[in-house]
């Protein structure tokens, strides 16, 4: 398993933390519901991005200094789709992104966390998912590391559906994680996500409660 920096927080047994990673497409958030329907409290790393880059937001600010107000709606709200079309296709852009972005993230996902273990009923387990868990430095807050797949081909179709993108972007996008290597993280556990949702499911209640045991004060 993960080794973690968990310890206890505000007097809190602190929860198990479940890392779900995966490339663009592999179906992360369909594992990270179903851990939420077997007793995970959930963070999801897209609507923590969401929140660092409000409208006002200190971060939004700096990507409009950095890459132009070009990328910003006139409701002053982040054109995700343009950005995501410049950092998808210039490693240099994305790399200044995730500068400006991840430092605030991790921040926010930190103070979930301590929310939730400070809190009247903490969860025995908090399922984070994230495709950019390790680029982000929070590897270090996780106890259990899911690594979720699915063939490219179908990995494409999906985001093309999703996002609405052309061939190209979505090409581009795939490439863009691969040259990161957002695939290549070493888990605990592997879930093929490759189309049959039962046979994920069976996948992801298979492993629940191996992960429970990872629970030391659990009677």
């Amino acid at each position: 398993m993960c080794a973690s920096a968990r310890g206890e927080v505000s007097g809190q047994r602190s929860p198990v933390i479940i890392g779900v990673v995966g490339e663009s497409g592999s179906g992360k958030t369909v594992v990270l519901e179903m851990l939420r329907e077997l007793g995970a409290a959930t963070i999801e790393a897209d609507a923590i991005a969401r929140e660092v880059v409000a409208p006002g937001s200190p971060v939004l600010k700096a990507i409009g200094r950095r890459f132009g107000p070009e990328y910003l709606r006139p409701d002053g709200s982040l054109d995700r789709k343009a950005l995501g079309q410049l950092v998808f296709s210039d490693e240099q852009a994305r790399r200044t992104l995730n500068a400006l972005t991840h430092p605030a993230m991790l921040s926010r996902i930190k103070a979930r966390i301590g929310e939730l273990a400070g809190g009247k009923a903490p969860p025995v387990t908090v399922a984070l998912e994230a495709a950019v868990l390790r680029e982000m430095g929070a590897l270090d807050l996780v106890d259990v590391l899911i690594m979720v797949r699915a063939p490219r081909s179908l990995r494409l179709q999906r985001i093309r559906r999703r996002d609405s993108l052309t061939e190209v972007e979505a090409e581009a996008r795939l490439a863009a994680q691969e040259e990161a290597g957002l695939g290549q993280v070493k888990a605990d556990f592997v879930v093929d996500n490759a189309g049959d949702i039962a046979l994920t499911e069976e996948q992801v209640r298979a492993i629940w409660p191996r992960i429970r045991t990872t629970v030391p004060w659990q009677e």
